[in-house]
């Protein structure tokens, strides 16, 4: 057997033995270009949509003439009580302004103003509302009138101008005149409107008004008779009065009790001291004049006894004199010191009694104070509710003045700023931005479709994704042939290809063609491939039916045998083989005759019309695929083919399908997965590639088959399609010593 290649990312690439890493690289300007230039047929057409759409919705509808006046709404406060308590209304908050919008877009106003213009019978409103109709007090009922409304308000603009006062009212008719003159005649009614408002306010408040003065005149009268029998049960004629002079009398008499108070517990404090230390020896610090002579004229006589007591003896005539006139002094200190005691319990009475008697005093005033105090409560509770029923109906009386006054003089909060007039251009439709809106929006639409269907398409389209994805490279792309072919001519054919042509055999029978050249291209890629020594025994399969394997693999073979080098077809596609029709032979004996036993391998190699190629059929199709291509008599086969042959090409089934390629592809030296650009998904794709490389076996690369060279990034290609698609059925390839 021929060398086989090292298998790509063996698991010495992979510690961890698992499957391929399937890259994703980051998105660069180019791919969203390639995008764009594969999709710029759903970009412009697209764009062609939107921009013609729009300008014929442009320019065939009817001009809108729209007329604006501006009105200042002031702000106004409640008039119907002076006080806000009763019926608080804020004018303030941005509330207010919101209503008055809504006032302005109302039915009621907008019935006013069909009234007033009659609008029905313009041609504006004709189709819309009351068609003919005459008015109700004509006789006749205006039956769509609500129609007719809701078509009038959806023409009314109202917006605010900001940071003021200001409020900008638009119609939009056909008619410029008509818009005109229904924006102001709005903005009158709306006045009018709010004018009516006041004056139907004004005179339910004084309605209103009347019943609660009455109401309340009934309790003025009420609370003072209430008050004046409470004021002549208790004679009461002024209390204020009276309250003042028993309170300052209590005031009064609560100052000298303290006053009393004060003394009393001085002067029981010196009688209780005095009586406490009633030896006349205490009374050293007395303060009195007479007590202080007999103390000093005792300290005297005891200082002479003590002189003459050290120089005589106690029977000394002197000395006896002297004790007794010692005790003379006592005698009169102890006399003097019982006065001042009894003079101290005397004031000490006094002054009890006199704080007694204020005490009464004060408790009696306390309780005529008291019983003023509850008098007055009553009073000022009737006095007050008197005061305020009075003030409460001389305040409803004087509103009822007023607004009998102001009923008729009611002025509007609403001016009119700027008028409307008839508008010289219509204000839609804007032909020029439209046309510029849809030319941006139609861009950007198309542009985001394309790239939405580029992103909805997970099909394999080009070579950069392969080798991104996958890691693999695209050995040949073959291009399709609408897009390779020359264009059709008067026949209604293509060029070059007759209709019942063996498509198998376009590098042969067309070696000039587009196709051709891109089968030789592959030849060249896949010899190339391996490093050392090119693949001689080679899969070609693919993910899924219908994708071109066949014919890759016989348009391969005959560019190999073109260059000269001995090649052999092996149809291995036991489920549904092809090859050999696409060189005209009979299937009558082949590979499963010579794995069953039952021929020889050189009974069953058949020349082809093409020199140097070889092929063997399938043979008779058997019931178990997959063992006969897992034999060891398979095995043989592709052996002594090598042997004998420079380039063994082996056409199997599709692997997403049937296992049989699988015990195939790890026979040979190498397998090539066929892709149809745009067709197979790259999901699928994926499960293949990990498919083969689970059985041990080697991919190759990926040919991209029935690719439109017209679309995508595929200029080295597109080149060659316009440069071969002349008709040279005869010329021949030279040949190739590979």
């Amino acid at each position: 057997m021929a060398h086989k290649p090292k298998q790509r990312n063996q698991a010495d690439n992979y510690p961890d033995n698992t499957s391929r890493i399937f890259f994703e690289e980051d998105i660069h300007l180019r791919d969203y270009l390639r995008v764009l230039n594969k999709q710029k047929w759903t970009v412009i057409a697209t764009f062609i949509i939107i921009v013609t759409t729009v300008a014929i919705k442009t320019f065939s509808s009817t001009p809108i003439y729209s007329a604006s006046l501006t009105i200042k709404i002031e702000k106004e406060p409640p008039k119907v009580l002076k006080f806000e308590d009763v019926l608080p209304v804020d004018a303030s908050g941005t509330d207010y302004y919101q209503t008055q919008y809504k006032i302005i877009q109302s039915r009621t106003i907008a019935k006013k103003v069909i009234e007033k213009l009659s609008l029905w019978k313009h041609p504006q409103f004709k189709k819309k509302g009351l068609s003919g109709v005459a008015r109700a007090e004509d006789g006749v009922l205006m039956e769509n009138m609500e129609a007719l409304t809701d078509s009038f308000l959806d023409n009314l603009e109202v917006e605010p101008i900001r940071n003021s006062r200001l409020v900008k009212i638009t119609y939009n008719t056909h008619y410029p005149d008509l818009s005109a003159l229904i924006a102001n005649t709005l903005a009158q009614t709306y006045i009018d409107f709010n004018l009516e408002s006041k004056f139907n306010a004004t005179e339910k408040a004084r309605d209103w008004l009347s019943n609660q003065l009455l109401e309340f005149q009934i309790k003025v009268e009420k609370s003072e008779e209430a008050l004046n029998k409470f004021a002549r049960k208790n004679g009461i004629f002024s209390l204020e009065k009276n309250e003042n002079l028993v309170i300052k009398r209590l005031e009064d008499i609560n100052e000298e009790l303290s006053a009393a108070k004060s003394d009393r517990i001085g002067k029981e404090s010196l009688y209780n001291q005095l009586v406490k230390f009633k030896d006349r020896r205490s009374f050293a610090n007395i303060d009195n004049s007479y007590i202080n002579e007999l103390k000093k004229e005792r300290l005297k006589l005891e200082t002479e006894y003590f002189r003459l007591s050290k120089l005589f003896k106690s029977g000394y005539p002197k000395i006896v004199r002297i004790k007794a006139q010692i005790r003379a002094v006592d005698d009169r200190l102890d006399k003097e010191v019982n006065n001042i005691i009894s003079s101290a319990e005397e004031a000490y009475k006094v002054a009890l009694e006199r704080e007694r008697l204020l005490q009464s005093a004060f408790d009696k005033q306390r309780e005529l104070a008291l019983k003023m105090k509850e008098k007055a409560v009553q009073y000022n509770i009737l006095k007050r509710e008197v005061d305020t029923n009075q003030e409460l109906y001389n305040g409803l009386l004087q509103r009822v003045k007023e607004t009998g006054v102001s009923a008729g003089l009611e002025s509007s909060n609403i001016q009119i700023v700027d008028k409307a007039v008839p508008p010289l251009l219509p204000s839609k439709p804007r032909k020029k931005l439209n046309i510029l809106l849809s030319m941006v929006a139609g861009l950007f639409l198309g542009v985001g479709l394309a790239f939405f269907t580029e992103y909805l398409d997970n099909t394999v389209k080009d070579p950069d994704e392969i080798r991104r994805l996958f890691d693999l490279p695209t050995l040949g792309i073959i291009p399709s042939f609408e897009s390779s072919m020359p264009k059709a001519g008067k026949g209604g054919r293509k060029k070059g290809l007759a209709n019942d042509e063996n498509i198998y055999l376009l590098s042969h029978n067309h070696p000039r063609s587009s196709i051709s050249e891109a089968c030789r291209t592959f030849r060249t890629s896949l010899l190339f491939s391996s490093p050392g020594r090119p693949p001689r025994i080679i899969l070609i399969t693919s993910n899924n039916p219908s994708e071109g394997k066949t014919f890759i693999t016989c348009n391969l073979a005959t560019v190999m045998a073109n260059s000269g080098a001995k090649t052999l077809v092996i149809d291995c596609d036991l489920r549904k083989p092809v090859c050999h029709k696409a060189f005209s032979r009979q299937n009558v004996s082949g590979l499963t005759d010579y794995i069953t036993g039952n021929a020889q391998l050189k009974d069953i190699i058949k020349p082809t019309d093409v020199k140097d190629l070889y092929v063997i059929t399938s043979g008779p199709i058997p019931p178990n695929p997959p063992e006969l291509l897992d034999s060891e008599q398979f095995m043989s086969a592709i052996k002594e083919s090598a042997k004998n042959f420079d380039f063994v090409i082996i056409d199997s089934a599709p692997i997403m399908a049937f296992a049989d390629s699988l015990n195939v592809a790890n026979k040979v030296d190498g397998t090539v997965l066929v892709v149809k650009g745009g067709k197979t998904t790259k999901d699928d794709l994926k499960h293949a590639v990990e498919l083969i490389e689970g059985m041990n076996a080697s991919v190759m690369g990926i040919v991209l088959n029935s690719v439109d060279i017209k679309k995508g990034n595929y200029g080295y290609y597109r080149y060659y399609a316009y440069k071969y698609q002349g008709d040279d059925t005869d010329a021949k390839e030279p040949p190739s010593t590979v």
